[in-house]
């Protein structure tokens, strides 16, 4: 954004001007968002509506030991406790029926190497 400051004789107070490159801001703000999926400390998931993985960052790779191409196409159903699908399917159908989603559960993960883990979400 370039801000121009001018003095106006008459008036002393500054007059501010801002513009914005509207053209590159969709890129911009895409790659923000992707810096932001990629980096964050907590494992994100995303998801249709069946529990078929569109895209992970790291964090999830980490804390389930798939690599992002196992991850990636691959069911939620097939590393979650068959308790754990249950309930995030219920939660989701409660979303889609407009309830609101505030409070938070735990859901069991099954790691590749078989290790079980508690996630919060």
């Amino acid at each position: 954004m370039k801000i121009l400051n001018k003095k106006n004789s008459r008036n002393p107070h500054r007059a501010h001007c801002g513009s914005l490159d509207i053209i590159n801001l969709p890129k911009v703000s895409a790659r923000r968002y992707q810096d932001l999926f990629n980096n964050a400390s907590d494992a994100i998931f995303i998801r249709d509506l069946k529990g078929n993985i569109t895209e992970v960052n790291e964090a999830a790779v980490t804390i389930t030991g798939y690599t992002h191409n196992e991850l990636t196409g691959m069911n939620v159903s097939e590393f979650l406790t068959a308790e754990s699908f249950k309930l995030i399917m219920k939660k989701q159908k409660a979303l889609l029926e407009d309830e609101t989603a505030t409070q938070r559960y735990e859901l069991e993960i099954i790691r590749k190497d078989g290790v079980r883990r508690n996630m919060e979400s």
